[in-house]
């Protein structure tokens, strides 16, 4: 008998915490144990909403832990959240979004942990926030196109900063990045077109694509020692930025994992290590053993004519564009130029987009060693049934 009563207490907890739905004014929640439900769908004609903490059902209170992936989908709720908290709307703590229209200066909740994926995005007006130190993650263009937004200071126990977080930006000029932050995200800062100077601290490893990207007014940045990869086009369009300072020896800078882009489009002539500045190393026109398209000419001729999309707006034009790049030590092609037109701007850019895309070359030697080479190509745009493109060195 006593075996018979644990089995039936036994089955009677199992069924307290199966997963059960239940609706309350338009909101949908799931139980998920004996305590807690998450908001798992919102009808999809509320315009307003106020999530409660607690909820209860059966005579049984809950607390509202979580909001369930997609759980506004199909709602006007974002296009007029006029009952949220101060224009925001916040689970557990976490900021999840506030409205596209505020204004002026917004200071966020105490105790709140998360500020969610675009919370902030396409606030124009809004010109400065406040962030507590319990913030721990900020998502992905939280800040996006806020392009009021003047300085932010991240508060410690933020660990990284997530793709787009401030990209566009436009009148951001004082970023203040805490000990914690261990990565700086794609595009990050991309756009942030006001920012002049900013420090990473040592806690940073990695800097990744396109993270500052567009900031045409920085002139000083650094790097500490602790970094170990620099991305794909992270400091590209960096015009104003013509010394980048390294707080490590020459040794230390050479063992980073850079992408072979990662200055691209910058004006970045030194790299000013502790012990030596690194110059922009040399560019050669001719060495003893030239770089070499892999494959060679013919091999060259036939990608080009394979990959060129003639722009649909210059069918009935044609024309010569020649090119100029340079071709680096370890065979990848870098700083692209247009240096002499073809007199169609469409025609110019479908160039320079086909070299691009070209696989690594043989890099040119001298005296044995890579070294980097400018290299020249003419391609011709003409309709006929012969190649569209011709190419030669």
């Amino acid at each position: 008998m006593k075996k018979l009563l644990t089995i039936i207490a036994l089955a009677i907890s199992a069924m307290t915490v199966m997963a059960e739905e239940f609706k309350l004014n338009k909101l949908t929640f799931k139980t998920f144990s004996n305590t807690e439900v998450e908001l798992s769908k919102v009808h999809k004609s509320i315009k307003n909403i106020c999530i409660p903490p607690t909820v209860t059902y059966k005579g049984i209170t809950y607390n509202v832990t979580s909001i369930a992936t997609c759980a506004f989908e199909n709602t006007k709720l974002y296009n007029n959240p006029s009952n949220w908290d101060n224009g925001a709307l916040y689970v557990d703590d976490c900021l999840i979004r506030v409205t596209s229209d505020f204004s002026g200066h917004y200071a966020i909740r105490e105790n709140t942990r998360i500020i969610g994926d675009q919370a902030f995005v396409g606030c124009s007006a809004l010109t400065s926030v406040t962030i507590p130190e319990s913030v721990t993650h900020i998502g992905w263009l939280a800040f996006g196109d806020c392009q009021s937004l003047t300085s932010i200071i991240i508060p410690n126990g933020v660990k990284r900063m997530y793709y787009h977080t401030f990209d566009g930006c436009t009148a951001l000029a004082s970023v203040t990045l805490p000990q914690s932050v261990t990565s700086i995200g794609s595009s990050t800062f991309s756009g942030c077109s006001s920012l002049t100077s900013i420090t990473i601290p040592n806690s940073v490893t990695s800097i990744e694509d396109y993270a500052f990207s567009g900031c045409k007014n920085l002139t000083s940045i650094t790097i500490p020692e602790s970094v170990t990869s620099i991305g794909e086009f992270a400091f590209s369009g960096c015009e104003a930025l013509t010394k980048l300072n390294y707080n490590g020896m020459q040794a230390q800078w050479e063992q980073i994992e850079k992408d072979g882009y990662w200055m691209e489009g910058s004006s970045i002539e030194l790299i000013h290590c502790l012990d030596v500045m690194i110059a922009k190393e040399e560019v050669f026109i001719i060495v003893e053993t030239m770089p070499e398209f892999p494959g060679g000419q013919q091999a060259m001729m036939k990608f080009l004519a394979e990959n060129v999309q003639y722009p649909a707006n210059a069918m009935e034009k044609g024309g010569r564009v020649v090119c100029q790049f340079v071709v680096e030590k370890d065979g990848h092609i870098g700083d692209i130029q247009v240096v002499r037109t073809s007199g169609d701007a469409s025609l110019d850019k479908e160039a320079v987009r086909v070299i691009g895309t070209m696989p690594k070359w043989k890099p040119g030697t001298q005296r044995g060693k890579p070294v980097r080479v400018i290299f020249t190509i003419p391609i011709n745009f003409r309709l006929s049934d012969e190649p569209k493109e011709s190419a030669k060195p």
